[in-house]
């Protein structure tokens, strides 16, 4: 492949900055057909976006543990009594209430080692076990 320098020919045609127009309607109105992939990926970007804030993560964990979390506060349950029930309310949300035993505790012990081993986490429960 050879290469040159400014000012000389490439052999490559000249594109124009432009952008073409969009066909128009019979009524003049543009066609959404006609709408570039870029615009089609905003909009679609914006309604995800949308419906992950109507509905996001923190919304779902807050309805799950609302009710421990105001135990917890009232002196009603301790850290450990706390930690359980948002382990089940988890196991029960991902699995089922009526999941076999097997998976059941498959999973617990998964849990138990992630609140163990992430430091994150393991952080976050000595600042609530020392409350």
């Amino acid at each position: 492949m050879k290469v040159t320098g400014p000012g000389t020919s490439s052999g490559v045609p000249d594109v124009p900055d432009a952008a073409p127009e969009r066909p128009a309607s019979r009524a003049g109105a543009v066609d959404r057909s006609a709408e570039s992939f870029a615009e089609k990926l905003e909009a679609g970007e914006a309604r995800a976006a949308a419906a992950a804030g109507a509905a996001g993560p923190a919304s779902q964990a807050e309805r799950l543990a609302a009710d421990i979390v105001a135990d917890l506060r009232a002196g009603r349950l301790g850290p450990q009594a706390a930690l359980e029930r948002v382990v089940e309310r988890v196991i029960d949300s991902q699995v089922g209430a009526h999941a076999p035993a097997a998976v059941r505790e498959t999973l617990r012990a998964a849990l138990r080692e992630t609140l163990e081993n992430d430091p994150f986490l393991a952080e976050k429960l000595r600042r609530i076990q020392d409350v």
